[in-house]
């Protein structure tokens, strides 16, 4: 079975706590990176890992001057409602993603 390409997944995903199709610049960052964090965490024990932890802290601080082009303000309520759409809908893709970013326009997500 072929996988999806990851930045095509990353962009599905981000429009799921997106309100609109054309976010701003700053909203599509944050929310490909809520989205790194859920993919890389929907399968783990996530509650005291340091890498869940400081990037939900960090997307929080970020939000905060786009809240307004996302379906909630909440990170980790976010990041739990995207954890669930993976797992619904990419549950046997393993790979884990290591870069994604919003560059030029594009998302570019790397992953393994």
């Amino acid at each position: 079975m072929k996988e999806n390409k990851m930045s095509a997944i990353v962009k599905e995903m981000a429009q799921q706590i997106l309100l609109r199709d054309n976010a701003s610049r700053e909203a599509i960052d944050v929310a490909i990176n809520i989205v790194h964090i859920a993919w890389n965490f929907a399968n783990e024990d996530k509650d005291d890992e340091p890498g869940y932890i400081y990037g939900i802290k960090e997307m929080q601080e970020r939000i905060g001057a786009v809240k307004n082009e996302f379906i909630s303000d909440n990170v980790e309520e976010l990041t739990e409602k995207l954890m669930r759409y993976k797992l619904k809908k990419h549950p046997n893709d393993n790979r884990t993603i290591f870069v994604c970013e919003f560059k030029n326009g594009n998302i570019k997500a790397t992953s393994r």
